[in-house]
């Protein structure tokens, strides 16, 4: 995976967590647990976008 697209979904998830933990804290809870899952969701695209990049066809097996 490009290290500009990896620093780019590490950084989303970071901002999310932080972003949930705020609304949470602020009494927005509905809105922070909503925001929290965002980060799992970036870090599973990290992980689909890496291993695509490892495989470096496109998805076929080798």
């Amino acid at each position: 995976m490009n290290k500009d697209v990896q620093g780019l979904i590490y950084g989303a998830s970071l901002v999310s967590i932080i972003l949930a933990i705020y609304m949470f804290v602020t009494g927005k809870r509905d809105t922070g647990i909503f925001i929290g899952l965002w980060a799992p969701t970036f870090l599973g695209l990290g992980t689909f976008f890496n291993t695509e990049g490892i495989r470096g066809d496109g998805g076929a097996e080798s």
